[in-house]
């Protein structure tokens, strides 16, 4: 490190406790830094890049992904920079981009989204921008089916009336919930069900293979204090 020059460590801390604070303008200011600074590197191209994208300046975002190199984590940069093409309105391009296949997403696990279904719902986005509706319900559909987690994807297509009965009976079985998202698998089934007037309890945890009793009723008591679990119960009567 030069006298009187911070290390790129110092700089990346700085930037990191100004985004804490919601001080995205201190935040960018020292990210732009630490990129001139020795030691930087893709994760502070990223870091950036979404400073920008949230300080409403898009197409300043693209230009800081530019200078990315060959990045370990293609797909997060790819959503990024189609998130900031869609802002520009764009669309052409943004859906040029984001092509129509996926790679594997890079660390998925039980705490993250799969990123590869965030892009799956930017395509839906841009296509209902383009009033495309059949393909903005195929984007939605493969992003929920991906990843039920990505609970935009389901909220478009149930609150937009995308889909038939038939058609959201059909995607509530393309989708996979873990164990612990029991609860999530009851509110996604009550708001298909919330018209299906023969359905006596909505908001029912089912029942599944491996799965105690004890984990039904902890699922079944974190809708009970949801607020989205209250609007689905309240809606459904």
């Amino acid at each position: 490190m030069d006298p009187g020059l911070p290390s790129s460590s110092a700089l990346r801390g700085r930037m990191a406790d100004a985004r804490l604070k919601n001080m995205l303008t201190t935040a960018a200011f020292f990210g732009e830094k630490l990129l001139c600074c020795p030691g930087a590197g893709d994760a502070d191209v990223f870091a950036l890049a979404q400073v920008y994208q949230q300080q409403g300046q898009p197409k300043r975002a693209l230009l800081a992904i530019a200078r990315a190199g060959n990045s370990k984590t293609p797909n997060a940069f790819r959503l990024l920079a189609g998130q900031c093409l869609a802002e520009t309105k764009e669309y052409d391009r943004c859906l040029e981009l984001l092509g129509e296949t996926d790679q594997p997403s890079e660390g998925w696990d039980e705490g993250t989204i799969d990123t590869a279904a965030a892009i799956c719902l930017l395509r839906g986005k841009v296509y209902d921008m383009q009033q495309n509706r059949a393909k903005a319900a195929e984007w939605y559909q493969e992003a929920v089916a991906r990843d039920p987690r990505c609970y935009e994807a389901f909220e478009r297509l149930v609150d937009g009336h995308m889909l038939s009965a038939g058609e959201q009976a059909k995607l509530m079985k393309r989708m996979k919930f873990a164990p612990q998202d029991l609860w999530m698998h009851a509110l996604y089934q009550s708001r298909i069900n919330q018209y299906d007037f023969s359905v006596e309890n909505p908001m029912e945890v089912p029942a599944a293979p491996g799965v105690s009793v004890a984990a039904r009723t902890a699922a079944a008591e974190v809708l009970e204090k949801s607020l989205d679990g209250m609007t689905a119960l309240a809606e459904v009567h």
